[in-house]
């Protein structure tokens, strides 16, 4: 199977269509209600079919090639239109079943519809799934991460993996494995479900630790270093940018809220000790507020040693430019202290878009911008 980016496959699969394989509901209905429940069975198998298109029950995998770059083939610009045409017919199918318009289907059957319907609808609207990120050369998997994404409560957003962290991950992976040299010590800071640090950490010989703010996100994590048995080398902490910029007590971000019931003995809510150094800190797709750039800024002085790099990485959203203009902000291109020394664009997919039927994910075609941070001039560290 060949993909770009969070696993979007080229060329629309035609062993399952919905417009062609999925039974008609009205002459359904009508033989339910005249013959019994022959044609229930033909629905339940149409339901079957489409669940296992979307990959529903089972763990799905991504295979990222290391030694490609991510672009968008011809084919996927085609495929675009049939595809979209093929969702819209599965969403009303599945509409009209959920909303009582097929008479004596089961209670069961309205709910596996209402699962593939979410699905449908996007991951942030869907269950908890369990995906395998395969890192691959031409001729060997060289690393293996299982990341759960889990639903999004609480405006708990990293519960789910977006789409900026597999072309990080994928970006640094192939980094090590072709120069042989690896990170001792990383830091992630919004880490999300953890790919990029534990794709890292799978490498082995490399320390990782993996932070976020929310007490959600923060258990989904755990969850994830335990899942791929990886806790004796990465570890699960609290960290609070804004404390440790030592920004303003009365500004409060609108980007996140956090829930009123926060566990307060739960071992990955020990914040991340403040003499720790490391030399690689990673943030994928973390600042949805202007002022998180200078907050980060803080962080990788405090925690950045001397000869290290930051690789922060972006979506170019429409509605996020002031954001990605305070990055430049925080850090300029030239002078002292913590600047820009490299900067690259590439394709990748948003991962909220709905779930691709022809097998992994399609989400919104989204170009992403990546940087690469160090200390430059006298640093004092």
């Amino acid at each position: 199977m060949s993909t770009n980016g969070r696993g979007s496959t080229s060329r629309l699969k035609l062993d399952f269509l919905p417009s062609r394989d999925l039974p008609p509901l009205r002459r359904a209905a009508a033989t339910i209600s005249s013959q019994g429940d022959n044609a229930g069975e033909k629905i339940r198998a149409g339901l079957e079919a489409l669940e296992k298109a979307l990959g529903l029950g089972r763990e799905e995998e991504v295979r990222l090639m290391i030694d490609e770059q991510s672009t968008q083939s011809r084919d996927e610009e085609d495929d675009s239109t049939a595809h979209d045409l093929e969702h819209r017919f599965a969403h009303s199918w599945l509409t009209r079943i959920v909303s009582g318009e097929v008479p004596g289907l089961e209670d069961e059957d309205q709910d596996r519809a209402a699962r593939a319907l979410a699905a449908l609808c996007g991951r942030p609207a869907s269950e908890a799934q369990i995906t395998a990120f395969l890192f691959c050369t031409a001729d060997a998997i060289v690393a293996r991460t299982r990341i759960g994404d889990v639903p999004i409560t609480a405006d708990a957003l990293g519960n789910r993996t977006w789409g900026a962290a597999p072309l990080l991950a994928r970006r640094l992976v192939g980094r090590y494995v072709r120069e042989g040299e690896r990170a001792q010590r990383v830091l992630e800071l919004g880490a999300g479900t953890g790919l990029v640090g534990l794709a890292l950490a799978a490498l082995r010989n490399t320390h990782v630790d993996l932070t976020d703010h929310h007490p959600h996100v923060l258990a989904n994590l755990e969850a994830n270093v335990k899942l791929n048995d990886l806790s004796e080398v990465a570890g699960v902490y609290r960290l609070d940018w804004q404390a440790v910029h030592g920004a303003q007590p009365h500004y409060t971000s609108t980007a996140q809220t956090l829930p009123a019931d926060v566990p307060t003995s739960a071992p990955y809510l020990s914040p991340l000790p403040a003499g720790e150094r490391y030399d690689t800190i990673i943030a994928a797709d973390c600042i949805y507020d202007v002022h998180h750039p200078v907050w980060i800024r803080s962080v990788a002085q405090r925690y950045l040693t001397q000869n290290g790099v930051l690789h922060l990485i972006t979506p170019l959203r429409e509605t996020h430019k002031a954001e990605v203009e305070a990055i430049y902000g925080a850090f300029p291109r030239e002078g002292e202290g913590l600047c820009i020394t490299w900067e690259g664009d590439e394709v990748g997919y948003d991962d909220f878009g709905p779930r691709s039927l022809g097998g992994g994910q399609r989400g919104l075609r989204t170009t992403y911008r990546s940087f690469e941070i160090r200390w430059q001039g006298d640093v004092h560290t």
